[in-house]
């Protein structure tokens, strides 16, 4: 059986301190409050904001497997790019929960880094370049988190298998949820995606087993939901792409797709551009730029 035991506020001189509560075995010792940099081993509780815009490393570090990291509604903020890597850091570990609160500044708002079975729900992340940067590993699930204001991507998988991305909220960001590098198997669902710049969603890099399903596309400067040639078994199904500045609302360079009751609507160009062989079915274009509404697929066109 265990309890709760709470740290009350501390004042530290020149130190960042940071008030938890941890969970711990019945008469074990509390946590020592965090600072930034610190490696989190126990099931913590964040009770006040960590600035670490002058501390030049990491906010705070996941050191053990399974561990759940509340930031029960505050932030863990950066300073600018390289001088100061991840809010988060998870590298090697496997069954970390991150949740609830607000991560700004850092170059990327969480690093994972060949660890596998992470869950990140309920987080607000505007850092400067990545919000979220996974790398390896895999069974991810990146859920209901809010991701804006990057210059880099706002989600981005590499070389990672079987993760599922969903009910995300991603904009203003260069590029939106990005599959990469030979990632297998992962799912994209009921995001939203709202004026981000070179892509909504987009396999690319020999991603293979793409699920992109009921996800929202809009406002994008270039293409909603595009596919590269070099990726395969890619599988669009009831997304809702529209208002593609300067592109199409979905671009497909690969014929091994699949496009299943997509609806591509008011693009600057094409509803749907696909290549010869993809197998499509039910999609629907309307209002886009190029009057011939789809190209490689047939559409059902509305007024």
């Amino acid at each position: 059986m265990s309890h709760i035991s709470t740290i009350r506020p501390l004042c530290i001189a020149g130190a960042a301190a940071l008030v938890v509560a941890s969970f711990a075995p019945a008469g074990a010792q509390a946590a020592e409050p965090l600072t930034c940099g610190a490696t989190v081993t126990v099931n913590t509780v964040l009770t006040a904001d960590l600035d670490c815009t002058d501390s030049g490393g990491d906010g705070l570090v996941i050191g053990a497997d399974n561990v759940v990291l509340n930031l029960n509604g505050f932030t863990i903020s950066g300073g600018d790019g390289d001088l100061a890597p991840a809010g988060i850091r998870i590298d090697g570990r496997t069954g970390t929960r991150v949740l609830n609160g607000t991560i700004t500044g850092f170059k990327a708002g969480m690093e994972i880094q060949q660890s596998t079975k992470t869950t990140v729900t309920g987080l607000d992340i505007s850092a400067h370049y990545r919000g979220i940067n996974v790398g390896g590993g895999g069974g991810h699930l990146l859920e209901k988190n809010n991701l804006h204001g990057h210059t880099g991507d706002a989600i981005r998988i590499a070389v990672s298998n079987n993760n599922v991305i969903s009910k995300n909220t991603v904009t203003e960001n260069v590029y939106g949820i990005g599959i990469a590098d030979d990632s297998s198997g992962t799912r994209v669902e009921k995001n939203v995606a709202d004026k981000n710049r070179h892509f909504g969603i987009s396999a690319y890099s020999k991603a293979t087993n793409t699920v992109f399903e009921k996800n929202v596309v809009s406002n994008t400067t270039f293409d909603g939901i595009s596919a590269s040639a070099d990726t395969t078994f890619t599988h669009l199904e009831k997304n809702q792409v529209t208002t593609s500045l300067w592109g199409d609302g979905i671009h497909i360079d690969t014929p091994s797709a699949t496009l299943i009751k997509n609806t591509s609507t008011d693009n600057g160009e094409l509803g749907i551009a696909a290549p010869e062989g993809v197998t499509a079915e039910k999609n629907l274009a309307a209002r886009n730029g190029n009057p011939a509404q789809c190209t490689g697929v047939v559409c059902l066109v509305a007024p």
